[in-house]
């Protein structure tokens, strides 16, 4: 048994806090502005973001040089290939909180991490079951009013939590990290700098996408301190080593 779905369907990740705050200024309800100095800094821009026209929002951005991509992304690659990374947001309904549910639920979160269950589980082949994937519980989800989700005070998975506040031990249920699929990176590379020397090289030549400087950079931290400093640069060594495994190049 998997728990895949209960932060898309209940309003489990920070996002939806910013975005249930929006929803309540468009409607004139101002008693939660104290939530931008609550909870992470960013959840200012976030609001920004939201409450501003596109356009408005994009020029702030660019004026500001804020970008909600890699760093470490080659831009102009992916203009010379033709390819848009951008996102955009998909819009199901005039309401912003149900937009970002359904938003999450079928395009930009819960589909991935399915994969990533799916390769996982079938790998050792082991048949997964998604129990809050059930289409009679994800409707109701989905029918709830928003502050069932996100409570006045700002707790996230409100109503499940209220559920199980008998069931499960306080420990648990009121955890508010994101583990998620976990590999000890670290752990190994702490073993095999040679290993890492190795994918550096494969990383740089087999990803035209990547801004070679930055990586180097990453790479470096990387190999002086034994430790991986964020999962994006796990990420690319795993594209690159899968492209020469394959042997896909990309330009």
């Amino acid at each position: 048994l998997d728990g895949q779905g209960a932060d898309e369907i209940f309003a489990g990740y920070p996002t939806y806090i910013s975005t249930r705050l929006v929803s309540a200024i468009k409607k004139r309800d101002l008693s939660k502005i104290y939530w931008i100095f609550k909870f992470h800094p960013t959840m200012f821009l976030r609001i920004l973001g939201n409450l501003l026209p596109s356009r408005a929002s994009i020029f702030i951005q660019n004026f500001l040089n804020i970008s909600f991509s890699s760093k470490t992304l080659n831009e102009k690659w992916f203009r010379i290939e033709d390819l848009d990374f951008s996102s955009n947001n998909l819009n199901f309904t005039d309401d912003i909180f149900k937009n970002k549910l359904k938003e999450l639920f079928f395009d930009k979160s819960l589909p991935s991490l399915l994969r990533y269950l799916d390769k996982n589980s079938m790998s050792n082949s082991v048949e997964s079951r998604v129990p809050f994937l059930s289409k009679d519980i994800v409707e109701f989800a989905f029918s709830l009013p928003e502050e069932y989700l996100i409570d006045n005070s700002g707790r996230s998975k409100a109503i499940l939590r209220h559920a199980m506040e008998d069931i499960v031990p306080k420990k648990i249920l009121e955890r508010k990290d994101k583990i998620g699929f976990s590999v000890p990176e670290n752990e190994w590379l702490s073993c095999s700098s040679k290993w890492l020397n190795g994918a550096k090289k494969i990383t740089l030549d087999n990803l035209p996408m990547i801004k070679k400087d930055k990586l180097n950079l990453q790479f470096d931290k990387a190999l002086s301190s034994n430790r991986i400093m964020n999962n994006e640069l796990w990420r690319y060594i795993n594209l690159s080593i899968w492209a020469e495994e394959f042997n896909v190049r990309f330009n």
